[in-house]
């Protein structure tokens, strides 16, 4: 995965969403979703730690039987945002690889970010894995279709969670 090309796809990303009635809803992205075949998950992340530079940090999680990395940048990419999730798709899942799935919104009410996204005439779901919880909207275009995620907290609170449950299971009760 080249840098310049993952850039191209997220700035169609944007352009494509901005195009919503979303407005201040879409105001604090925290991260881009990428998705990758299964296969290609270990060359992708290592493509990206070896040719991208800029990696401050990285957490690898399984959900739902998929390696989730999320990774933290030194300088931003598009809106300021400083954290790629690389995930593997799900086994069986016909979902695009290869291009921006989804980008994380950070919002302060759910509830009203549904209501909103919902009255704009976009699909709009509330979804949940064994990590978190998010609201999805989805904007269908000619040519795409765009994956909106508003979350009430950074995909980063699931790793540190996540190295904390490590954490005291290494350590015990001390």
């Amino acid at each position: 995965m080249h840098k310049d090309s993952f850039e191209r796809h997220v700035e169609k990303y944007f352009n494509d969403v901005d195009q919503t009635e979303l407005g201040d809803l879409l105001e604090k992205p925290t991260a881009i979703g990428w998705k990758v075949a299964g296969s290609d998950f270990h060359s992708s992340l290592r493509a990206i730690m070896e040719f991208w530079g800029g990696v401050e940090q990285v957490h690898i999680g399984t959900v739902n039987d998929r390696k989730i990395a999320s990774l933290v940048f030194s300088e931003s990419f598009a809106r300021g945002i400083q954290v790629v999730k690389l995930m593997q798709r799900r086994p069986g899942s016909s979902d695009e690889i290869g291009t921006v799935d989804h980008v994380d919104f950070f919002v302060t009410d759910i509830d009203a970010a549904h209501r909103r996204a919902e009255g704009s005439g976009l699909l709009v779901e509330a979804q949940a894995n064994d990590a978190h919880s998010w609201l999805s909207a989805t904007l269908e275009g000619e040519h795409f279709t765009r994956e909106i995620k508003f979350v009430d907290r950074s995909v980063l609170a699931i790793g540190v969670r996540s190295l904390a449950d490590a954490e005291q299971s290494i350590m015990g009760d001390e």
